[in-house]
């Protein structure tokens, strides 16, 4: 597989682990928090509604994804903007690579 396509599949195992999430009225809800993961760590709570990413607003599922992961490699840490309870939150979250997380094996 060329070097750049290796790139581009290595930085889609970046996640922020926030959670399990669903987007709801225009909001990354979130369902669930991994225990002891970044979000657990960062404080996130099942409820919270994340609506950008360093400042960048997100509309929609996919594009959460595409600006995450365009901030840059696993292990930096982004700035999550969030409603809990009708207040407005600035959270911290490092990201990490989720296969390692996970303990996964990759496949290529």
């Amino acid at each position: 597989m060329p070097k750049g396509v290796i790139d581009q599949v290595q930085s889609l195992q970046q996640v922020s682990h926030v959670s399990h999430a669903l987007f709801q009225d225009g909001a990354l809800v979130v369902r669930r928090v991994a225990s002891e993961g970044p979000g657990d760590n960062a404080g996130i709570r099942r409820g919270d509604r994340i609506t950008a990413i360093d400042d960048a607003p997100v509309h929609e599922l996919a594009e959460f994804y595409r600006t995450l992961w365009g901030r840059g490699a696993a292990g930096i840490t982004v700035r999550l903007s969030l409603l809990r309870q009708g207040e407005q939150h600035e959270v911290p979250i490092k990201t990490i690579d989720r296969y390692r997380y996970l303990k996964l094996e990759t496949t290529y």
